[in-house]
């Protein structure tokens, strides 16, 4: 038998149903948490429609509680809101603006878009196809082209492609790594607090600890912004151009983070000056449940890291940012 014979023969078997659920497929993004949204995502739109839509890093993922958000809006403005957060581990704006623009936005069209933000990740260079280099779709995604497409088009039609390389982890009966803990809004699950942690544990065994020790100390220039305004006016474009309205927020973070530093008050003004002054420019709402204040958000029993929040930061937050969101659209 031929090659293609093979692959062809190959490929009828995996659309047959039995085989299809025996032989799992390949998880196709960078992560097994977006899955676990698209599945949460779809739940929900088959009982509501979707008002808000909440993206950024994992600290949108961990720091937002869509539950906490709808309760509160929904009181302020009388009338019921549905929010659902697609915050993913270790994002960049570029690689937030390609999940969008090629995933979300084809599942959901929600009212409203809200960009959650913090100082590092406004600092980035990293692209989106630096960042998903080891994916799968995704990477199709952000190569474009012919190669990028080819892919995208193998991914979509072949049950074969799907499912390359887990013949090893199908024959071991090992389970395909998870994803995130999340609820049915794509908020993950609480961890302990920072308080907690540097009470109970050595700090060196802390997540983070040594990034809270150390500040922000990059040098802080004009330019220190520019490719990320540069990727936000894109996602702009991009949540504008498929109906949505775009919302930019500050995640708040540990104080520490900026005040390490000599300069961390100034550096921490500096950013969300720049970035009120591009919404400004550009015509988008900008929301900052910190008042422009470092320390607004410096109570350790907040945080479970320098900037991922427990369920109690996650909770003040979530509402803070309902108010200020029923006052600006109600």
């Amino acid at each position: 038998m031929g090659i293609v014979a093979t692959v062809l023969l190959a490929e009828g078997l995996l659309r047959i149903p039995a085989v299809a659920e025996a032989v799992p497929e390949r998880n196709p993004y960078y992560h097994g948490g977006v899955q676990e949204r698209i599945d949460a995502l779809e739940a929900l739109q088959a009982e509501s429609d979707i008002d808000v839509l909440f993206i950024g890093s994992s600290v949108v993922r961990s720091n937002v509680s869509p539950h906490a958000f709808d309760d509160e809006v929904s009181v302020a403005l009388g009338r019921p809101i549905t929010s659902f957060n697609v915050g993913g581990s270790g994002l960049h704006p570029d690689s937030v603006r390609l999940l969008y623009e090629r995933l979300w936005s084809e599942l959901v069209q929600p009212g409203y878009v809200i960009e959650f933000v913090r100082y590092a990740e406004l600092r980035s260079d990293k692209t989106a196809q630096e960042f998903f280099a080891g994916s799968d779709i995704e990477r199709a995604w952000a190569e474009g082209g012919i190669a990028g497409s080819t892919r995208s088009f193998l991914q979509e039609h072949s049950a074969l492609y799907r499912r390359r390389g887990v013949l090893a982890t199908w024959l071991s009966h090992e389970k395909p790594p998870k994803g995130y803990k999340i609820d049915d809004r794509g908020h993950s699950e609480s961890k302990p607090s920072l308080s907690e942690a540097l009470a109970t544990r050595d700090h060196s065994d802390i997540a983070g600890y040594e990034a809270i020790a150390s500040g922000y100390g990059d040098p802080l220039d004009e330019e220190t912004f520019t490719t990320g305004l540069a990727v936000l006016e894109r996602t702009a474009e991009v949540v504008e151009d498929s109906g949505s309205i775009y919302v930019i927020a500050n995640m708040p973070e540990y104080p520490e983070k900026f005040l390490a530093a000599p300069d961390g008050e100034e550096r921490y003004q500096f950013y969300l000056d720049t970035l009120e002054e591009f919404a400004r420019e550009r015509g988008i709402v900008f929301l900052d449940v910190t008042g422009g204040d470092v320390n607004e958000y410096g109570a350790m029993e907040l945080y479970s890291d320098y900037h991922h929040f427990t369920e109690t930061g996650a909770t003040r937050l979530s509402k803070e940012l309902a108010l200020a969101f029923a006052i600006t659209f109600g």
